[in-house]
């Protein structure tokens, strides 16, 4: 019994050691079947293309390399092999190239914080600012006007351009001597176009009718503003006609519009002609087919008015003060806000505030003339004592400051002192056409009539190659002009 116990107990201890060295053994055998399972699916990819397959050795066999078990010879890639993807983890240490920035100017952008955007320190801005002032000036961008502009790694610009409107673009560049800018314009081509139309209500109805822009209207009632107040002299039924230069970019947008070289307009049944013509030495300017000037010392209203509210006169009821005066000027209801022009030529001598007349100004003209205007609501632009103002050029808008009822300019006029009436007053022309050209504008006009009257009328049309030709080629004015100097030298 003592002996079985023994063997009983040995057996068991015996059988405790064997148990965990068949779990290790069975273990190990299963791993090795599936390690050898998944080899026979998925064969062992060599690194290396083998001697004789695949790829070949890019080494003469003169210079190749026997190798020894166990050594690992490398293979150099055939030239058409493609390179090795990179690294993911590897990045390209140059550095990148630095993009022009292209934008638009938003509503409150200025010039500063736009660079300040793009890290421009304020020097560079400041001397940007310099270097362009004596072609553009940057500090008044307008908004929906695009720019361009180049940053280099240094944080220094390179170059820097600006569209200043339709024509012009301003262009900044850094050379060698350091930030240079210049105004690069755009070449426009010249259409010579004939207009005309009858006026139902307004001159500047009738031009859009036409097809024609506002502008056109506005250009229209300058040529003739000594002779018709548009305000208040066109009818129903007046007509006029026109010949207009037309600026077009070379894609064919319309631009602007040049001089109208030649108009007439029949108004309340008496016509009135004016031709462009333009001498050597001097300004532009319209005359009637004799050469005599269209232009007069004073504009026949100071504004586009409604009514005459009250004319001039020695005894008439103030509405505030409550009793007769006089009013010895011309009293022109107008909306508030209307701009109101200087009739004539001339400096000012008054600007600001006049007791009952409110805002005040006054303005001397040759001649021992003198204008006034008051009761505006405010002053143009640059407007102060000594100012000199040329004729047609705004000074002010209409107001109801001082002693009035509702807005209206209270406009006078005085001759040598003596206050007289604006709408009566003699007028005074401008000097003619030179007597040395008088001739030659005499046949200038004559051919433009001949393109004004043309025997089918539209009522806005491009004129042909030809009539172009003739006011741009060698019979424009000034060529013919130089052309009659040299022939009377009989130098040509």
């Amino acid at each position: 019994m003592r002996f079985a116990n023994r063997a009983e107990e040995a057996g068991m201890k015996t059988a405790k050691r064997v148990k965990p060295v068949v779990i290790v053994f069975l273990f190990s055998f299963f791993s090795s079947l599936g390690l050898w399972y998944c080899s026979s699916l998925f064969p062992p990819l060599s690194p290396f293309p083998e001697q004789g397959q695949g790829e070949r050795s890019s080494l003469p066999p003169s210079q190749g390399t026997q190798a020894s078990p166990g050594t690992v010879v490398s293979i150099p890639p055939s030239p058409t092999e493609p390179p090795p993807a990179p690294d993911s983890f590897t990045t390209d240490s140059s550095p990148s190239v630095p993009q022009p920035v292209e934008g638009t100017i938003a509503p409150g952008d200025t010039l500063y914080t736009i660079l300040r955007r793009e890290n421009l320190d304020p020097q560079q801005i400041m001397e940007l600012v310099e270097v362009a002032k004596p072609l553009h000036d940057l500090s008044r961008t307008i908004p929906g006007n695009t720019y361009s502009l180049l940053v280099d790694r240094e944080g220094k610009l390179r170059f820097f351009r600006y569209q200043i409107d339709e024509l012009d673009t301003l262009v900044v560049q850094r050379t060698a001597q350091g930030l240079e800018a210049k105004l690069e314009t755009l070449a426009l081509q010249t259409r010579l176009t004939r207009v005309a139309a009858v006026i139902e209500d307004t001159l500047y109805h009738a031009v859009l009718r036409a097809g024609e822009y506002p502008q056109l209207a506005f250009m229209l009632a300058d040529v003739f503003a000594w002779d018709i107040d548009f305000s208040t002299d066109i009818r129903t039924g007046d007509f006029f006609r026109l010949l207009v230069e037309k600026k077009y970019t070379p894609d064919g947008k319309f631009v602007r519009y040049g001089p109208i070289l030649a108009a007439e307009i029949s108004n309340q049944g008496k016509v009135y002609r004016g031709f462009y013509f333009q001498p050597p030495h001097g300004e532009g300017d319209y005359y009637d087919e004799e050469g005599r000037s269209l232009r007069r010392q004073f504009l026949k209203s100071p504004l586009n008015y409604r009514r005459i509210s009250s004319g001039f006169t020695y005894r008439r009821y103030h509405p505030i003060l409550k009793r007769y005066r006089p009013h010895l000027g011309i009293d022109y209801a107008a909306p508030s806000g209307t701009p109101v022009v200087v009739v004539g030529d001339g400096i000012v001598t008054w600007a600001g505030w006049k007791g009952g007349y409110g805002r005040f100004i006054r303005v001397k003209h040759r001649g021992n003339f003198v204008t006034s205007y008051a009761h505006l609501s405010r002053y143009a632009k640059g407007i102060r004592r000594g100012v000199r103002v040329k004729q047609g050029q705004v000074i002010g808008y209409v107001g109801s400051t001082g002693l009035s009822t509702g807005p209206h300019l209270d406009f006078r006029l005085q001759h040598n002192g003596r206050f007289i009436n604006p709408l009566t007053v003699p007028a005074t022309t401008a000097a003619p056409v030179d007597p040395a050209y008088r001739e030659l504008f005499k046949r200038y006009a004559r051919k433009l009539q001949e393109v004004l009257y043309p025997s089918t009328l539209m009522s806005s049309e491009t004129l042909p190659v030809e009539v172009i030709a003739f006011q741009q080629g060698a019979s424009t004015v000034t060529n013919a002009l130089r052309q009659s100097r040299c022939l009377a030298a009989k130098k040509c």
